[in-house]
């Protein structure tokens, strides 16, 4: 072979052996790069997924726990406080998250009928702007109901041939998620021994 030859054919070798180099250095790149991106990408899910969380633990969780006829013994005998026409509530609640419920707003709706009736809600007078964490104790307070009813539905009430329904809703914040939570709880009840929750879901977010 004449020199010239044999300088193309190195050169031709050459060339071969650095495209195939080329192409073995673009293929590590791309694993690492697709590794590079895997990872940012569930980096990514993992932030989102703990904020989330985050959203879902550190933040105010009120519960109701009881909505009852308030009825206290005076002189020997019942007060079913309803002298007036209006029935009254006691209302026990908590608060077990880590965080004050703030901007506090209660709605209620009282009936009187044969079954358990459904109403629409109506705002109470501020009764605690917040509710700071209770861990496992429960207060209570008391509620109006907002209707005044008759002789003759209280005595049906009395004698437990009516049945009260009592529902309660409240409307807290949050700081956190600076979102709104609910939470809501529905009675029904005679001044008889008897007591039951009402028919329908009820809201807990």
């Amino acid at each position: 072979m004449r020199s010239a030859e044999k300088i193309m054919a190195w050169l031709t070798g050459a060339i071969a052996l650095f495209a195939l180099g080329s192409v073995i250095v673009g293929i590590l790149q791309w694993n690492v790069m697709s590794g590079q991106l895997t990872e940012m990408h569930t980096g990514g899910i993992d932030t989102h997924s703990l904020a989330e969380t985050s959203k879902l633990t550190l933040r105010p969780r009120v519960d109701i726990v009881s909505v009852g006829p308030y009825r206290e013994m005076v002189k020997g005998k019942i007060n079913n406080h309803v002298d007036d026409g209006f029935l009254r509530v006691q209302v026990g609640y908590t608060n077990r998250g880590p965080f004050t419920a703030r901007n506090v707003r209660v709605f209620t709706y009282d009936l009187i009928g044969p079954n358990a009736i459904k109403g629409s809600y109506k705002e109470e007078p501020q009764q605690f702007p917040q509710i700071p964490p209770t861990g496992e104790q429960v207060p209570n307070t008391c509620l109006t109901g907002r209707t005044r009813y008759s002789a003759m539905e209280l005595d049906g009430l009395i004698k437990g041939t009516l049945r009260a329904t009592f529902s309660v809703l409240i409307v807290y914040d949050d700081d956190l998620g600076k979102e709104t939570h609910h939470v809501e709880y529905c009675d029904v009840f005679t001044l008889q021994p008897y007591n039951d929750i009402c028919p329908w879901p009820v809201r807990s977010d």
